[in-house]
C-alpha cells in the first residue's frame, strides 16, 4: 500500500517549517538543530 494512502501527501512531503511543524515528533528544539535541512532532504527525494 502506497505511504500516501495512509498519510496525506502534506505530512509525506512537507514544503515549509510550518508543514514540519504539524508532524508529530518533530518539535521546536528539533526543527531549530536542523533547520532547513529536512525540507532539502526531502525535495530531493521527490525529485
Amino acid at each position: 500500500m502506497p505511504a500516501y494512502v495512509i498519510l496525506h501527501d502534506k505530512i509525506l512531503r512537507p514544503e515549509d517549517e510550518a508543514a514540519l511543524a504539524e508532524i508529530s515528533g518533530l518539535g521546536a528544539a528539533k526543527r531549530e538543530h536542523y533547520g532547513e535541512e529536512p525540507l532539502e532532504l526531502i525535495a530531493e527525494q521527490a525529485e
